[in-house]
């Protein structure tokens, strides 16, 4: 879903490169806010009939583990895939940071998260089932992040 001025080409690549669009199958979202000042991403939910929402809001902190680990299989071999940056403790690399239900679903930043964006769940079946999707949802685009020049990733 992307969020354009126009249904032209142009406007769409522009909304698309400015990032305001996110991904669904099945959940509208009427307004995606992002107040970089206040630190606070806000959702608008469309309702649906019979369906209720909830909303997970990832993030990684500062301080993860960046270093991974080789994923191995059942008998010990290397997996040629992502790394694995899961530790016993500490901050994790996309965890749930908040969760809420409803329509209007917020979260307000503390300040040490990388970034943060929000995953919304449907009771409502999608469409087009997958064994990876039983249930609508949406995701939106990673916001909060800014680097500035010598310093860590930090919000803005």
């Amino acid at each position: 879903m992307v969020r354009a001025r126009f249904l032209t080409p142009e406007s769409l690549i522009r909304a698309m490169r400015s990032g305001d669009f996110y991904t669904s199958t099945g959940v509208v979202l009427e307004d995606v806010r992002f107040d970089a000042n206040a630190g606070k991403l806000s959702l608008g939910i469309q309702p649906q009939a019979g369906e209720s929402f909830v909303t997970r809001f990832i993030g990684t902190r500062r301080g993860v583990n960046l270093k991974g680990k080789p994923r191995v299989d059942q008998q010990g071999r290397v997996v040629e895939t992502t790394l694995d940056y899961r530790t016993a403790s500490g901050a994790q690399i996309g965890e749930v940071l908040r969760e809420e239900t409803g329509l209007n679903p917020a979260c307000t930043l503390r300040g040490d998260e990388l970034y943060i964006r929000a995953v919304v769940t449907s009771s409502g079946k999608p469409e087009v089932p997958s064994t990876e999707c039983a249930f609508k949802r949406a995701w939106t685009q990673p916001v909060g992040w800014h680097v500035a020049e010598g310093q860590a990733n930090s919000l803005r």
